[in-house]
């Protein structure tokens, strides 16, 4: 896990960026090199054309794959977005010091003549990042006793649910050894190293990181708060202000939230919007169009489990 790959997970996480530039996320999925979630760019005409030959239900299949994939790149912005503005700094920095071959004081110790930059220093790794002030999380676990697939496919989906409607961080903690939280203090067992949680074999969710102090004032989301918000969609006020909440691992598969499918769509269309790094016009990349982007709305709303498709697979 280099410095390079871990800012370009970071930086080119939307397409707004160049094209190729999001297949570094999407490369990280367990798709196939040339399978159509990875490839979709060479049938996009079809989508364009609307006097199109083919036939309607392989127009309808294309939408599919394009909708996935910019849901999916919709989710990693979630989680890896707020650690954008520090990665460009770090970026700047590492850059000065090559440019001045480690002569720069903030990444030397002048007493030792150690070259080692401060965050090696600190023993800060490549992907622990303080991310924007702003950020707000939610922490959860994968419960013991329970397989990847099982655990996954249950309070899995459920929490990057959560955390996609209310615009928070999902982090997947487990073997924590302070908090008042016992489930996020418990081994999960499909692990293979001291850690004893996910990044055992996985990368971790997201390049932020959570202090002692995050995880100890951390407010719990009660039962009664969560099934009100499968029922609309928002966390009550007190619950939204809190930087750190958490819900532990659940039981089945809950339904879906109202406010859900809304969000990937709004997400989506935020990739599309000009702004200081984007080209000035709508859907630049890939050659989308306002009509494509539209018909890509349709298939996030309508399509049969879609949304739980889209976090299973990020997972």
């Amino acid at each position: 896990m280099t410095e390079d790959i871990v800012h370009n997970l970071i930086m080119n996480t939307v397409p707004m960026d160049t094209t190729d530039g999001s297949l570094d996320v999407l490369r990280q999925t367990m798709s196939f090199e040339d399978s159509p979630f990875m490839t979709w760019e060479a049938d996009h005409d079809v989508l364009k054309n609307a006097n199109s030959t083919f036939p309607k239900n392989y127009e309808y299949a294309q939408l599919k794959v394009l909708a996935y994939r910019l849901a999916f790149l919709a989710l990693h912005e979630n989680q890896f977005g707020p650690a954008r503005n520090e990665a460009m700094a770090r970026y700047a920095i590492r850059h000065d010091r090559e440019q001045n071959n480690n002569r720069i004081d903030i990444l030397v110790d002048t007493a030792s003549g150690d070259s080692t930059s401060s965050l090696d220093q600190h023993n800060v790794g490549v992907f622990d990042y303080e991310c924007d002030p702003g950020t707000k999380f939610l922490v959860t676990n994968f419960a013991n006793g329970k397989g990847f697939g099982a655990s996954s496919n249950t309070q899995g989906i459920d929490q990057i649910h959560l955390g996609m409607t209310t615009g928070r961080v999902v982090l997947f903690m487990n073997n924590i050894p302070y908090g008042t939280v016992r489930d996020l203090m418990g081994h999960w067992r499909g692990s293979s190293c001291e850690r004893f949680d996910l990044q055992c074999m996985f990368l971790p969710m997201s390049p932020c990181v959570l202090t002692k102090d995050d995880i100890e004032n951390a407010t719990r989301v009660s039962p009664e708060a969560y099934q009100l918000f499968l029922k609309t969609g928002k966390l009550d006020d007190e619950l939204e202000d809190k930087k750190v909440l958490i819900k532990t691992a659940g039981g089945n598969k809950d339904p879906e939230n109202p406010r859900l499918r809304e969000t990937y769509v709004k997400r989506i269309f935020s990739m599309y919007e000009d702004n200081a790094n984007a080209p000035k016009h709508t859907a630049a990349a890939w050659n989308f169009n306002v009509e494509i982007l539209e018909k890509v709305k349709e298939v996030v709303m309508t399509e049969g489990y879609f949304a739980n498709h889209v976090a299973m697979n990020y997972i």
